[in-house]
């Protein structure tokens, strides 16, 4: 595992595996294993490399008042905007928690279910902005902690993200 440009330790373990001997150049230019190869002497210690990328993901953003952690409790207001809320005072009546994704409200519908911090707390969408498309409002279905940098989960839903983020591809650049 990495993270973010450094290639360092993951490169000295695939120059490990690309210089154990085989013949893996043989078979990287182009060559086709008969049966014949398979019957004789033929070294059988060829390698697959699976690479597992990160994919996109949606996360909750600084929370109001830049505070370190809000407490939700159960059956709290709890709305999810794509504007910065750092700035905002926190409130006495609800919750509002910036979330990266865009197209939060064209995405969910009343009726859905939100998870936050890997199904730690789950939200019912109560209302969305069908107006300016910015924000829905939910309900907690459960109590806990919640901070900024966390993931949010939409369960059953597509998403308009893309398959592979700009570092997944740099890594499967690399991989290969």
């Amino acid at each position: 595992s990495h993270s973010g440009t450094d290639y360092s330790y993951p490169s000295n373990c695939m120059n490990h595996v690309r210089n154990t001997q085989g013949q893996h150049g043989f078979l990287a230019a182009g060559a086709i294993m008969t049966e014949s190869d398979v019957d004789s002497d033929f070294p059988r210690n060829l390698r697959a490399v699976l690479v597992d990328t990160k994919g996109p993901e949606i996360r909750t953003g600084p929370l109001q008042g830049s505070s370190e952690i809000i407490e939700i409790e159960v059956g709290d207001r709890v709305e999810l905007t794509v504007e910065s809320v750092a700035e905002e005072p926190v409130l006495q009546d609800g919750h509002r928690i910036q979330v990266d994704y865009k197209s939060i409200a064209t995405t969910l519908t009343i009726g859905d279910q939100v998870l936050l911090d890997d199904g730690l707390i789950a939200l019912h969408v109560e209302e969305v902005d069908t107006v300016d498309r910015k924000f829905v409002v939910c309900t907690a279905l459960n109590a806990g902690p919640i901070k900024k940098n966390k993931g949010v989960n939409l369960p059953g839903l597509v998403l308009d993200l893309p398959a592979l983020t700009n570092k997944d591809k740099m890594d499967l650049k690399w991989a290969c």
